[in-house]
This record gives structure tokens, sequence and C-alpha cells, in this order.
């Protein structure tokens, strides 16, 4: 499901209804199409602007901007944490089912860890062997280990079955910052005219 919004032509601004009016539907559409990248390179600024070595960049990489009419651009998002981040909420394992990645728990970096900061497929990829303590299943069952150098275990990662309800990190631009930047692309647009 794709997170996002609409950018139409019947935005209300004096100055983007005045734009309007000069523009014929040809240059309405491009006019809005240059204002959605706009938006959307502001939405990939935010995101790389949290910092972090995967999520955000990966955020940032799936901004786009297509078309919905002769009226209208959408800039979006179509990565699985894109809502989350923007809305926040629970992030819970997708499980068995089609399409999950057979996926039943979360692994949760333990802070100050190896791991803090990494993905469990960095340790897989280069080729460390992880196993489980604990339970199995259940919510805050496991640590997922790594065999460290003396031979005991390394706990690396928490599994989960779901997060504690996680707090909104809005990354794409607010309302305001949407019609600053169709004001500064309708200037620029006026000014070529």
């Amino acid at each position: 499901m794709a997170t996002g919004f609409v950018i139409a032509t019947d935005t209300v601004s004096p100055l983007l209804s005045y734009l309007r009016g000069r523009l014929s539907p040809e240059q309405q559409q491009g006019f809005l199409l240059a204002w959605g990248r706009g938006v959307a390179v502001q939405a990939q600024r935010n995101a790389i602007a949290k910092g972090g070595r995967h999520l955000w960049r990966d955020l940032a990489r799936s901004v786009n901007v297509r078309s919905v009419g002769p009226d209208g651009v959408e800039v979006f998002s179509d990565h699985v944490a894109a809502p989350q981040k923007q809305f926040g909420g629970v992030i819970s394992a997708p499980g068995k089912g089609p399409g999950s990645h057979g996926a039943r728990a979360l692994t949760l970096p333990i802070k100050g860890s190896r791991a803090e900061g990494r993905l469990v497929g960095e340790f897989t990829a280069a080729g460390e062997k992880l196993f489980v303590l604990g339970k199995k299943d259940g919510n805050r069952g496991g640590i997922l280990c790594a065999t460290g150098a003396d031979g005991a275990p390394e706990h690396l990662f928490i599994l989960v079955k779901r997060t504690k309800p996680q707090a909104p990190q809005p990354w794409f631009p607010d309302d305001k910052t949407v019609a600053e930047i169709g004001e500064h692309f309708a200037q620029k647009k006026l000014a070529a005219l």
C-alpha cells in the first residue's frame, strides 16, 4: 500500500490560482509534475536527514511521482515501512502467510552489541552461523546469537512478534512546505512565460 498524497491544480492559493488561469492544460500538467518532483526531492531529503544505515535511505529511494489525470500528480512511497514511519503504530512479524517471506519474528538489535545498526542478513551473508537461545516463539521470547571468540553465545538480536506502538516520524513534507514548493515552481513558471 502506497503512502503519499495528491497535488492538484485546484489547490487554493492566489498565486497558484493565477498561474492556473494563465497555463494551457498541457502546461498545467508540466507544472504539476515539476511541483511533484520538488516535493519528492524534499521527502527524500527529509528521509536521509533521519540518519541510519539502511531504512531511511531505502525510504528516500522509494519516493516516486506519477500523474493521476490532467489535474493532479501523486507523490508517494510504496516501501513497506513508509506508513509506519509517517503515521506510527505497531510493527508485527508477517508470519507464514503468502508474501510474508516466512518471518515469524522481528529481530531487534541489542543496544551495545555488534548488531546495533546492522541487519541479520549482514551476519549470515558474512557466513556467521546464528542460533536462538530461549523460546523460539512468543513475544520477547528468544535471543538470536552468534558464537563468540571464547565459544560462549554472543547476544545480538531480541526476537519479538510485535513491537510496542511506535511514535510517528513524519518525513513527507507538511502542507505548508508543499504549498511553498508549489509557489516556488509557480514563480519560476510565470517568469518563463
